[in-house]
């Protein structure tokens, strides 16, 4: 057996539901094997559906496993990895929807008799996931994980719930005894009952930590920044704390300061907590790179000043200069923000404000560095004060909040934009305007503004691709003959834009003459004299209108003007037909399109057969998806011409 306890390098057993005793699984010193050279050369070891079988040593049983499986083990947590790179205990992301087994269960003090830490003193990233009843994991357990850098815990309701113990809230916090995760740079805690004591505990022992992410940690009901719990005087007992609404001392997170130099990104989701401090707050920790706060209903509105006397300094919030993204999401406090930096110096590239029902104002005259700003859900806001002074704005995407930003109808933008995106627009005119006419703007898309009219773009000369979707109202496209760059153009749900497009067709101007893509959901749009301009036009793809069905207009085939103008896209080189369910002719004159490479149909039911006429010469393939029997097995008779592919 000793023999075999140094030679073993790969061992599976499975299935086995009898089994009690496996003889390398005994006691060490009945074989007279010392425990450090026990299984010494096994690589792989799985043991899977043995409910019976007791191990009597921890596993893994040394530092070289790399692959390590335990399951359906009564007297082991489930487990699953490698002792030198990631390990799993609980549950596994695919088994989301199974039924907790008995491994997981029964699993309640996670420590040196469960699992050998000392083995995985070269583990670099553990997660603890769905172990229920799972209360607590040995502080002394974990100081061996030297060269862990990311510690995931989920679904354990009951993980460090409890007091922290006193022999670790007495031990002094300095050299060694302060640093017992030294390698921890990422801290992921989500649906979790762990105290804001465990884990301010757990973060002055984790001096290089980088990225904390806090989802769902019911007791956590407080937020402070360096400040020692004597620091606090509405701190108080948990009995006192529950008639009062503070929170207790175990309640409170505290952020310590010895994180400064190391803390990148903290994200904290779906949590009811507030900060209680002076409004320093985030601004202290000058490493800080990123900031995502979402559905915790009060944290933005006390971090933020709140000064009725003085609106100046209403919605102020200091942050660092290092920040490069700003995310804030659903707070139903918040009425006013503004960002700002100490001594005016910024590194804000990125904002997000989203789901913020009462946020009427947003300020952004210190955020000069800002790149992409993007806002939405937010039905309040009325006013975006310094949006003209963001020289290096590349990206808007905004949510009802455009309607002030200029005087007789015009959206006054910066010129540096490259990518505007609108919803919601509650004006009956839009018309984005720049700063002595000189614009970067390269995309625009506008959709569901059920109440504007007209789209105004005489200003937007470098725009290469436009896409307006459910604009119920939108009748008039003023300046599109300026449009001379544009290269891709999208129209979905616009009922009234057809009409406008023919008529400014007819009028002599010379419309998108390097327009390359057409994507479009009303055939109506497909005229001779709009079709007699796109000589440039290689890619259109034809969208079936799911609202047209519904209202019971059905489109069997092309008009005799609709396939008129297909003939004009003589550039045309792909073609895709998409969602008409009641089409069931293509085109007859498919054949007659000289340069069509590639023809597409995805979920037209209706169509049997492709045209009398046949497929152009050029044509070199031809998709088929989620189209009848019939049509699938006339194409297949195609295949020794052409590539063909149906599914």
């Amino acid at each position: 057996m000793g023999d075999l306890n140094s030679s073993l390098r790969v061992l599976k057993i499975e299935q086995c539901p009898v089994l009690k005793v496996f003889p390398l699984f005994q006691n060490s010193q009945q074989f007279k094997i010392e425990r450090m050279s026990w299984l010494s050369s096994l690589t792989k070891l799985t043991i899977n559906d043995c409910p019976h079988l007791h191990v009597h040593n921890p596993l893994p049983p040394s530092t070289i496993v790399s692959e390590l499986f335990i399951a359906g083990v009564s007297t082991l947590p489930r487990v699953e990895g490698s002792s030198h790179g990631t390990l799993r205990i609980g549950r596994h992301p695919n088994d989301i929807f199974s039924f907790d087994s008995d491994d997981i269960l029964e699993l309640m003090i996670l420590d040196d008799k469960s699992l050998s830490f000392h083995s995985l003193r070269s583990l670099t990233r553990l997660v603890i996931d769905g172990c229920k009843n799972l209360m607590s994991v040995l502080f002394e357990s974990l100081r061996q994980l030297l060269r862990l850098k990311s510690l995931g815990i989920y679904n354990c309701p009951q993980l460090f719930s409890s007091n922290v113990p006193s022999e670790l809230t007495s031990e002094d916090t300095t050299g060694a005894n302060r640093n017992a995760l030294p390698s921890l740079e990422c801290l992921d805690i989500a649906s979790c009952g762990i105290n804001g004591k465990w884990l301010s505990l757990m973060l002055q022992h984790a001096e290089v930590l980088q990225k904390l992410s806090i989802t769902s940690c019911w007791q956590i009901r407080g937020l402070s920044i360096g400040e020692e719990e004597n620091g606090h005087p509405n701190l108080m007992s948990a009995t006192e704390a529950s008639s009062s609404g503070y929170p207790s001392r175990d309640e409170l997170l505290h952020l310590p300061l010895n994180l400064i130099p190391s803390l990148k990104k903290v994200t904290i989701r779906f949590c009811s907590l507030r900060f209680y401090g002076n409004k320093e707050g985030f601004a202290r920790f000058t490493f800080l790179e990123g900031i995502a706060i979402s559905r915790c209903p009060e944290l933005i509105s006390s971090l933020v000043h709140n000064n009725r006397k003085d609106e100046q300094v209403n919605g102020r919030w200091l942050l660092p200069p290092s920040i490069v993204e700003l995310e804030i999401q659903d707070d139903n406090y918040l009425q006013m923000l503004q960002p700002c930096f100490p001594g005016s110096l910024t590194h804000l590239k990125r904002l997000q404000v989203q789901g913020n029902p009462n946020l009427t104002s947003l300020q952004l005259h210190s955020c000069t560095e800002l790149q992409e700003l993007i806002i939405q859900s937010c039905r309040s806001l009325n006013s975006l004060q310094g949006l003209q002074s963001l020289c290096n704005l590349r990206l808007l995407r905004a949510y009802r909040c455009l309607g002030d930003l200029g005087g007789d109808e015009r959206c006054l933008l910066p010129q540096s934009i490259e990518e505007l995106d609108i919803d919601e627009y509650f004006q009956e005119t839009l018309q984005p305007f720049f700063p002595r006419n000189l614009t970067c703007l390269k995309k625009l898309r506008v959709s569901g503004t059920t109440s504007f009219k007209s789209l105004e773009l005489m200003s937007c000369t470098a725009l290469e691709h436009l896409k307006i979707e459910g604009c119920a109202s939108l009748a008039t496209l003023v300046g599109l003959q300026s449009l001379h760059s544009l290269r891709h153009l999208e129209v979905f749900r616009c009922p009234s834009l057809p009409l406008c497009l023919e008529s400014l067709s007819g009028q002599g101007y010379e419309l998108c003459p390097r327009l390359e893509r057409l994507q479009i959901d009303d055939l109506s749009i497909l005229t001779t004299s709009l079709c007699q301009h796109l000589i440039s036009v290689q890619f259109l793809e034809l969208y079936g209108d799911p609202y047209l069905y519904i209202r019971g207009v059905e489109v069997a085939r092309l008009t005799d003007e609709q396939e008129r103008a297909l003939q004009l896209l003589t550039s045309l080189q792909e073609l895709q037909f998409k969602s008409h369910d009641s089409l069931v002719d293509l085109p007859t004159g498919l054949h007659n399109l000289p340069s069509l490479k590639r023809l597409k149909i995805d979920n037209c039911k209706s169509i049997m057969r492709l045209p009398e006429k046949g497929l152009p010469p050029s044509l070199e393939e031809l998709h088929i998806s989620n189209c009848s029997k019939e049509l699938a097995d006339h194409c297949r008779m195609l295949e020794s011409k052409l590539m063909v592919s149906t599914d």
